[in-house]
This record gives C-alpha cells, structure tokens and sequence, in this order.
C-alpha cells in the first residue's frame, strides 16, 4: 500500500486480522500526523518483537538475485479478502 492516512488507519485492524511476516516501506515518512504515529509505533513494535520483518526501501540494501516475492503475498492476501 501507501502511507497516506487512509491506509494508515487500517494498519491495527490488520495485523489483529492477520500474521502479518512482512512490511515493505517505500520510505516516506509522514511524522505530522497521528495516524502516521500510531501506524509506525504498532509496526515497530511487531519488528521489535519478531514477528513481522520491516523493509524500507529508502535504507535497505538489494544484492543482486534477492527476491522478495510479493506477488505470493499479494494472492495470499487477496484469496482471504474474497
């Protein structure tokens, strides 16, 4: 997804949902609002734990042959929202 405040909400009721393994950041940060706030206190949280692996695409490094396969998780998301 995206970090405007529209996605951002929903973050809680998400990982009450689901086991959430993996977030993909793009890096933007949006620290003036308190949905952005409460959004990255819950995922830090989960990364702090280990139970949700966080990968911001600004700072992370990508060797050559990582493959993070989003798309299986994209179906696997998908299948459970149907």
């Amino acid at each position: 997804s995206h970090s405007d405040s529209d996605h951002q909400g929903a973050v809680k009721r998400i990982f009450d949902a689901y086991t959430v393994k993996k977030i993909i950041r793009g890096g933007l940060e949006r620290t003036g609002t308190q949905t952005w706030v409460r959004a990255d206190s819950m995922i830090g949280a989960h990364a702090a734990a280990g139970t949700t692996e966080e990968i911001n695409l600004k700072t992370a490094e990508f060797p050559p042959g990582r493959d993070l396969q989003i798309r299986r998780y994209v179906r696997d998301v998908r299948r459970r929202l149907l």
